[in-house]
């Protein structure tokens, strides 16, 4: 069980990355089709893994609590 969350956490991980990295691009004025290129994303997916993460995060805060 131990290493299924180490596991999760590492894809939560490095889709943040992923996501960090398109909000760069786009923020120094790249196109859609060069961010798609550069990370395997589209637009729709972008906005649908924003959501994802930002609801794991909340979920995760409120275990905690």
């Amino acid at each position: 069980m131990r290493q299924e969350g180490l596991q999760k956490g590492l894809q939560k991980g490095e889709l943040k990355g992923k996501l960090e990295t398109i909000e760069s691009l786009l923020a120094v004025g790249a196109e859609w089709s060069l961010t798609t290129r550069a990370t395997g994303i589209t637009p729709e997916e972008f906005e649908r893994l924003k959501e994802e993460i930002r609801q794991s995060e909340e979920g995760s805060y409120k275990q905690r609590l």
